[in-house]
């Protein structure tokens, strides 16, 4: 019991001397933004959501764009898409732009999902068929049916107003 409790106090030692001051600013950085995007999707305020998610997003764009940026990005993406924000589109083109490696499919088929979905909205077609067909590739590696129903739903809809039937 002893030895238990002298290996744990050595574990967590070797563990907070070994850490730099720049790993935990960092962590309280990131600690920081997570709290922000919790609280956001916590309010109902309209205002207080996008007030919220504006200063997360401004401490966001002072990082890099590692996979842990890329997860915190795709929900402030989403809390922007809830109070219909625009600057949904603007974040998913970014991580569109800047792919990971290896590919997180997850990811990738949720941005072109939404903005497949901004251009259906704004019936800009062509662009949504394109980013929809993009999407349907992910979410077909995924095995995410409701994702693909709609897609291709979505995309039947865009071929019939266009009157292609093939």
């Amino acid at each position: 019991n002893i030895l238990k409790k002298i290996l744990i106090i050595l574990f967590f030692s070797t563990f907070f001397f070994c850490c730099k001051k720049e790993s935990a600013k960092e962590f309280t950085i990131y600690k920081s933004i997570d709290s922000l995007i919790v609280e956001a999707n916590k309010t109902t305020d309209y205002t207080t959501k996008l007030s919220i998610a504006d200063k997360a997003l401004n401490e966001l764009e002072s990082n890099d764009l590692d996979s842990v940026t890329r997860i915190r990005y795709m929900n402030l993406s989403r809390i922007y898409l809830s109070i219909n924000n625009l600057k949904y589109v603007k974040i998913c083109e970014k991580l569109i732009s800047n792919p990971s490696y290896p590919i997180n499919h997850n990811e990738v088929s949720f941005s072109n999902y939404m903005l497949g979905n901004y251009y259906y909205n704004t019936a800009d077609y062509e662009k949504s068929f394109i980013y929809f067909s993009k999407a349907e590739k992910s979410f077909r590696i995924l095995e995410d049916e409701y994702y693909l129903a709609y897609i291709l739903n979505s995309k039947a809809d865009i071929l019939s107003f266009k009157n292609d039937y093939t």
